[in-house]
């Protein structure tokens, strides 16, 4: 089970490229070949992707049903928690890379010394 195959049943509801926000419990309506314990795996995958978590934040999004129909708005709460969410993922990054520029470049003489 992958995010293809959501992406295949519900072509409304799931885009990996411009995500809609998803009604909230839409877990339990996943019904097409998919286990509960699966669909829900699936959906936190989906869920905390960056692109999902910005239309989350964007303004005046809404939330939809598996059938592209409307569900309401996204919740003010809602969006500062995915906008916390962002950051998290900002920082974390930018930490990464932080990590890895500040380490030693073994330089072709370095090396050799090394081997020898």
């Amino acid at each position: 089970m992958n995010l293809k195959r959501l992406v295949h049943v519900y072509p409304s509801a799931f885009d990996l490229e411009h995500p809609i926000p998803l009604a909230l419990g839409i877990h339990k309506q996943l019904t097409d070949g998919f286990k509960p314990g699966c669909a829900y795996r699936l959906l936190g995958g989906y869920t905390k992707r960056r692109k999902y978590l910005q239309a989350v934040v964007a303004p005046d999004s809404y939330r939809i049903n598996l059938d592209g129909s409307v569900a309401g708005p996204v919740s003010a709460e809602h969006a500062r928690f995915a906008l916390r969410q962002l950051r998290k993922t900002k920082s974390a990054a930018r930490t990464r890379s932080e990590e890895v520029l500040a380490r030693p470049v073994l330089t072709l003489t370095k090396r050799n010394e090394a081997i020898q």
